[in-house]
C-alpha cells in the first residue's frame, strides 16, 4: 500500500470535477478515484462515476485480459496518462503504442485531445502469458502540457499464480525439457514493409531444487521493402531459461519461466537499391518474456505482436522429453 500511494504522489497527484450534460468538464483540482475491476468501461460525464478503463474477463477471474479506455468528450482539451504496476515493476503507456518503465518521468498517451475515446489497447491477451499477481491500473486526464489538474482513476485485476506444493508431494516427472519458438512479426509502416521471423528450440532442464536452467540460439531472418529497396539478412537470438517449478491449486505441476534473450546476434542485412548494393550489421536487443506453463507435452502459448504498425504472432510451445 506504501509503495502504491508513492506511486501516485510521484506520478500524478490526481484531480476532481463535476459533470453537466454529456461533457465531461475539465480538471480544475485534483482528485483520485477508485473502482473494482470492470470487464468494460463505464462512461459518464460526471467523473466520480466513469469506470475508464475495462479489463475484460479477467475482472471475474476468466482468462483474457481486454484492456480498453473510453472516455466521453471533455469540455475542453485535456492530455491522457495511462499507466500500470505489476508484479516485475511499473510501466507508462506512450502515444507510440509501446511500454516504457516510470522512473519519475511520463508522457502522455493522447496529447491535447477532446475526445471522446474509446481504445481496445492490445486485443485479447491470455492470463497465461503475464506473470501472477496483482496489477494496479492508473488513469488520468490533466491539464494539456501540466501535471497540476488531474481526475485519476485507478483499478485493478488479479492473476492467479500457481498454489503452494504444500500437501502436493514431491514432483515425479520428467526433468528434461525444450522449448519451441514460431514467432512472425509484420511492420507495414506508409511504404516500409518488413517481415521478422523466428523459428528454433532451445533444451532446459529442471534441477532438484526446482529450479529451470538452460540456453541455445534459434534462428532469426528479416526481409522487406523500403522504397525502392529491398533488404534481407540472418542471424541468431541467444535464449537463456530461468524459472521456478510450483503447484497450482490441484497440484498440477507448472513451469515459471523467464525467456531472457539477446536478438540478432551476428545478422547482417543486405539492402539492394537503385545503383547500390550494402551491407549493415543489426544492432542487438534484449528482450524477456515470463511465462507460465503446465508440465504438459506439446501446451503452447500465442500472443499477438503489440506495437504500432506490426501484427503477427508469437507463439511458444513446451516439449517433454
Amino acid at each position: 500500500m506504501m509503495r502504491k500511494t508513492a506511486f501516485f504522489v510521484a506520478a500524478l497527484l490526481m484531480m476532481s470535477g463535476t459533470a453537466f450534460a454529456q461533457t465531461i468538464p475539465v480538471p480544475t483540482s485534483q482528485q483520485m478515484f477508485s473502482y473494482p475491476p470492470t470487464a468494460d468501461p463505464v462512461l459518464d460525464a460526471d467523473p466520480a462515476a466513469a469506470r475508464p478503463v475495462g479489463v475484460g474477463s479477467v475482472a471475474a477471474g476468466g482468462l483474457t485480459l481486454t484492456l480498453r479506455i473510453s472516455f466521453l468528450q471533455f469540455s475542453g482539451p485535456v492530455d491522457i496518462y495511462f499507466l500500470i504496476a505489476s508484479p516485475v515493476g511499473m510501466f507508462y503507456l506512450r502515444s507510440d503504442g509501446t511500454f516504457q518503465p516510470f522512473s519519475g518521468e511520463i508522457e502522455p498517451l493522447k496529447s491535447n485531445t477532446t475526445g471522446p475515446i474509446d481504445e481496445n489497447l492490445f486485443g485479447d491477451v491470455p492470463t497465461s502469458a503475464l506473470p501472477p499477481g496483482t496489477y494496479f491500473l492508473y488513469c488520468a486526464a490533466a491539464s494539456p502540457g501540466s501535471l497540476e489538474r488531474f481526475y485519476a482513476w485507478e483499478t485493478y485485476f488479479e492473476i492467479q499464480g500457481p498454489g503452494p506444493a504444500n500437501g502436493c508431494g514431491d514432483y515425479t516427472g520428467s526433468r528434461q525439457f525444450s522449448m519451441s519458438f514460431d514467432h512472425t512479426a509484420n511492420v507495414d509502416v506508409e511504404s516500409f514493409h518488413e517481415q521478422i521471423r523466428t523459428i528454433g528450440s532451445v533444451p532446459f532442464t529442471l534441477q532438484a531444487d526446482g529450479t529451470l536452467t538452460g540456453e541455445g540460439t534459434i534462428q532469426v531472418s528479416i526481409s522487406g521493402q523500403a522504397d525502392e529497396c529491398t533488404f534481407s539478412g540472418t542471424g541468431t537470438v541467444h535464449v537463456t531459461i530461468s524459472g521456478q517449478l510450483s503447484f497450482d491449486e490441484t497440484c498440477a505441476p507448472m513451469l515459471n519461466i523467464t525467456f531472457n534473450e539477446i536478438w540478432y546476434q551476428n545478422t547482417i542485412v543486405t539492402w539492394v537499391c537503385p545503383g547500390a548494393v550494402f551491407s549493415e550489421n543489426q544492432p542487438t536487443v534484449n528482450v524477456t518474456h515470463n511465462l507460465t506453463f503446465p508440465v504438459i507435452n506439446g501446451h503452447t502459448i500465442s500472443g499477438p505482436v503489440i506495437a504500432p504498425g506490426a501484427s503477427g504472432t508469437y507463439s511458444w510451445t513446451l516439449y517433454v522429453q
